[in-house]
């Protein structure tokens, strides 16, 4: 009697698996348990499947794995099924520079991409915010955002900043005494356009430009004040 023993195929044992969809590609077979044959097709939600998946772009669900039997011996098939759970985005980071006396603004009309509207603030000081800054009240810095990362997705790209800068008020420069009737204006700090301005006794040489010559026929005390606005549209 010749007795030809043929090998029983092996497509390993069933299996799940949890992945992020920012995690690298896996290999399928890598997934199943036991010790399956190579050499088996793979078919999925889509259809037919290639060896690798890509939690970035495949579809979730069973993949069936079958390794083709041998005469008389039957085929094996074993099932692997992939959850994939959305990575948490909490967009991109950005930088804006406010005028101080300027309306509320939300923080996340001011970070890029496509954020996740489930996050979180926190301030400079590293305590809650509601994420509706409001330049009157509120430090300038860096204002972050934080995103839950639900399992298996890792608490790496979960967070964006957002820098918050204000605008600074020019100074109309120091007092002075003048025993001449005269002086001129040392306005200092960074304008689009600007403009002095003061009672009627003051007279201005220049009134355009931040140290104009400024005189009065008569003596007294005159406050004059150096009007400007930012490039940014602030008005000081």
């Amino acid at each position: 009697v010749t007795a030809d023993m043929v090998p029983y195929a092996n497509a390993g044992m069933d299996a799940s698996i949890a992945l992020c969809s920012s995690n690298a590609p896996i290999v399928l077979l890598d997934e199943l348990g036991g010790t399956p044959d190579g050499g088996g097709t793979w078919a999925g939600p889509g259809g037919i499947a290639g060896a690798m998946f890509n939690p970035a772009s495949g579809i979730a669900g069973a993949y069936r794995y079958v390794v083709a039997g041998v005469a008389p011996c039957p085929s094996d098939t074993a099932h692997l099924v992939i959850t994939v759970q959305p990575a948490p985005d909490p967009g991109t980071g950005g930088a804006e520079t406010l005028c101080p006396d300027g309306a509320p603004v939300e923080l996340s009309g001011l970070l890029g991409g496509t954020p996740d509207a489930n996050g979180s603030w926190t301030g400079p000081t590293g305590l809650p915010h509601s994420g509706m800054y409001d330049p009157i009240m509120d430090l300038p810095g860096s204002y972050t955002y934080l995103v839950p990362a639900p399992a298996p997705c890792p608490n790496t790209d979960n967070l964006a900043s957002v820098n918050v800068a204000l605008v600074a008020a020019p100074s109309a420069g120091p007092d002075a005494v003048s025993c001449t009737l005269g002086t001129e204006l040392q306005a200092s700090g960074t304008w689009a356009s600007g403009a002095c301005s003061g009672p009627p006794e003051l007279v201005f040489t220049t009134p355009n430009t931040a140290n104009s010559p400024v005189a009065s026929p008569v003596a007294g005390r005159f406050v004059a004040a150096w009007n400007t606005t930012s490039t940014e549209g602030c008005d000081f």
